[in-house]
């Protein structure tokens, strides 16, 4: 259940939008490489956490381009974050800060 309402927040907040005040969150305005863009409205993936960090990645990736990085820098940061994941084995919103110095520490 804790998935679901995480994919919940991610596709509708539910708050008041602070960019137009409407009551409908990201539903009214949703920012450009946004994984709710990403993520197909009304369905519920079968494995919620790879399909959510997946289309993090993929919003963050579009971010980039759109500020015109080339594609080996934004491949290369991609690779740095997936190793990162692969690291911890935990998903970007259960992550410590521990984990993020053992990871440095262990030369990343």
């Amino acid at each position: 259940m804790r998935h679901l309402s995480l994919l919940r927040l991610l596709l509708h907040c539910g708050a008041r939008c602070q960019r137009c005040g409407s009551g409908d969150g990201v539903t009214d305005y949703r920012v450009a490489g946004s994984a709710a863009l990403t993520l197909v409205t009304g369905a519920t993936p079968l494995r919620v956490e790879p399909a959510l960090f997946e289309s993090m990645l993929t919003g963050w990736r579009t971010q980039q381009q759109s500020r015109r990085l080339g594609e080996s820098i934004v491949a290369s940061r991609d690779r740095i974050i997936r190793r990162f994941a692969e690291f911890t084995g935990a998903w970007p919103w259960s992550r410590t800060p521990a984990q993020v110095e053992a990871w440095i520490a262990s030369g990343g």
